[in-house]
């Protein structure tokens, strides 16, 4: 062989290592951008009752979606909300950053793709300490509940119709006690009240309803779906 045909050879494997390097870089960039797509893709949950608040099997079907798309287990929550336009959100912890909250929301039948960051107000507020396991909600007690509050109100406002509902899953905080899950169902029997139960099972985790009037009926149940109480606001 030639010299300058040796030198040739030899340069050409101390590249091999580095060429085989940026191959497997390149690979690894690639299996990671479809993670990531896959992860941000949205979620069908065909099918769909006109209402879901009414129908434990689709609750069941919502809420396994939700787990599968989140994959975190055990699977901590800030809270949950859903309102009779077919609209549920979930605000969650982070997995990978526990002092971190993201939300995801299904609507049409569709959990969206990307997470949305959720950040709590207030100093010194902890997400590890105002999050509960998902896991330990009868959520397929709410259409049972639904029945109840419906009935109650209607009883309460001397017989009107009920028109619209929401439910949410949130922590009560009482001074002195500890923190406690509730599921909270509020139901109207007016055309204001029910506008506003649109949004705020989704946009108030608060532990007491931003719906007012003379026809809104409130339900509280604790995690196991036992009801505490009721009241007319």
């Amino acid at each position: 062989m030639e010299p300058s045909s040796r030198r040739a050879f030899v340069f050409s494997l101390l590249a091999l290592p580095l060429t085989t390097h940026a191959g497997v870089l390149d690979k690894a960039k690639a299996v990671k951008e479809n993670l990531d797509k896959a992860a941000n893709a949205p979620v069908r949950v065909p099918g769909l009752s006109k209402q879901i608040l009414e129908s434990k099997e689709d609750l069941r079907r919502i809420l396994a979606a939700f787990r599968k798309k989140i994959g975190s287990d055990p699977l901590m929550v800030y809270g949950v909300g859903l309102n009779w336009t077919n609209v549920m959100t979930v605000t969650y912890q982070n997995r990978y950053n526990p002092e971190k909250l993201e939300m995801l929301s299904l609507s049409k039948g569709e959990i969206e793709g990307k997470p949305r960051p959720f950040k709590l107000i207030g100093q010194n507020v902890k997400v590890v300490d105002n999050v509960f396991d998902f896991g330990k909600v009868n959520f397929e007690a709410i259409p049972d509940l639904l029945k109840i509050a419906r009935e109650k109100t209607s009883a309460e406002t001397k017989g009107k119709k009920t028109l619209g509902a929401s439910a949410k899953v949130v922590q009560f905080w009482t001074t002195g006690q500890p923190t406690q899950v509730r599921i909270v169902i509020t139901v109207a029997a007016d055309d204001k009240s029910a506008s506003q139960l649109v949004g705020e099972a989704l946009t108030s985790l608060a532990d007491d309803s931003t719906a007012k009037g003379s026809s809104v009926g409130q339900l509280i149940a604790d995690a196991s779906g036992k009801v505490l109480g009721f009241k007319l606001k």
